[in-house]
């Protein structure tokens, strides 16, 4: 019984380096080797056969420069950066509104483009479409196909 209870003392003294590493398998590896320095066996050691993880990469896409596919890894662009002082497209996208913007028709390319030119955000057309259909199902804006089939947003 005291060995237990000396096993678990040191044990609690080494909690704290074996929880500093996130990876499971680590935690296990740094435990066995603890456990070697004790004199101990690791019933996790025989029970487990750890098998060293394939890195994950980034799947590149076909339509990419001939700088990025130098194996260059790509920066964050910073549209996809988050950023506190920069408003999200409903929030800007509502003032655009209250701002008479959609007096005329617009298209979800050209309301990138002005946020883009006018305004200083960069959003895609796939960030401002959810803020277009929220403000259409409010009824605050209405839209209509044009020539080209694309929805044009106006005022309500």
């Amino acid at each position: 019984m005291t060995d237990l209870n000396e096993f678990q003392r040191r044990l609690k003294s080494f909690a704290e380096t074996v929880n500093a590493f996130k990876s499971e398998a680590v935690q296990i590896r740094v435990i066995d080797a603890l456990l070697g320095e004790l004199g101990m066996e690791s019933s996790a050691a025989a029970d487990t056969e750890l098998k060293p993880r394939k890195a994950r990469t980034k799947k590149t896409k076909a339509t990419q420069s001939g700088s990025e596919k130098s194996g260059k890894p790509k920066e964050q662009s910073k549209s996809t950066r988050k950023n506190s002082s920069s408003p999200g497209a409903y929030a800007t996208i509502s003032q655009l509104l209250d701002a008479d913007f959609f007096k005329s028709g617009k298209t979800i390319g050209a309301i990138v483009d002005h946020c883009r030119t006018s305004r200083g955000h960069h959003y895609k057309a796939s960030e401002c479409s959810p803020p277009l259909l929220r403000l259409l199902r409010d009824e605050k804006l209405q839209r209509k196909k044009n020539k080209e089939g694309q929805y044009e947003y106006t005022q309500a």
